[in-house]
């Protein structure tokens, strides 16, 4: 696993590129500690576009847990992979930040289309503690090598001080 890019957000942002992706991994993965601005809610979706590729390529399954809540999601034919978050909004402790992975698998093989999963979660401080965590995966119904990953918030913008590492994964 080598560190490939990191990104720190020294002032809000509405969306973050990671370009220049060669082909000489086997996976790639992209971790982050972010936290949105956006109005009164704690849960943000992540809007993940590959090499610029904005048509209706993509879709997505999530489920995401709180409390004693279990919401699942699926979207088809959309203009990016759509992943639940836990970045939090205007309505959370300044301290709270969304933590998540999203694993982009065999990204650089053209015989099939590319693939993605993501884990994240939270603790949030003003729902006393309560602990947020989603699943999901996407896919990209392209069969071209990942070369550009854009990740958007769905609300609001990503705040100062999120931060965004890309990673990639060797075969063994």
């Amino acid at each position: 696993m080598e560190a490939i890019a990191t990104t720190y957000l020294e002032a809000d942002a509405a969306s973050i590129t990671f370009s220049g992706i060669t082909g000489t991994y086997e996976h790639l993965q992209l971790a982050g500690n972010a936290r949105c601005t956006g109005t009164g809610t704690a849960l943000f979706n992540w809007q993940i576009e590959f090499n610029g590729s904005a048509g209706t390529a993509y879709s997505a399954h999530s489920m995401q847990f709180y409390d004693t809540s279990i919401y699942a999601k699926r979207s088809t034919g959309t203009a990016f992979v759509t992943l639940n978050s836990q970045a939090s909004g205007d309505g959370i402790q300044s301290t709270d930040y969304g933590l998540f992975i999203i694993d982009i698998l065999d990204y650089a093989n053209t015989n099939k289309n590319t693939t993605c999963q993501t884990t994240s979660g939270a603790a949030l401080t003003q729902d006393a503690g309560t602990v947020r965590i989603a699943f999901g995966s996407g896919l990209w119904d392209n069969t071209a090598a990942v070369t550009q990953i854009k990740l958007t918030p769905s609300s609001g913008s990503m705040q100062r001080g999120s931060e965004f590492t890309l990673y990639g994964l060797k075969s063994s």
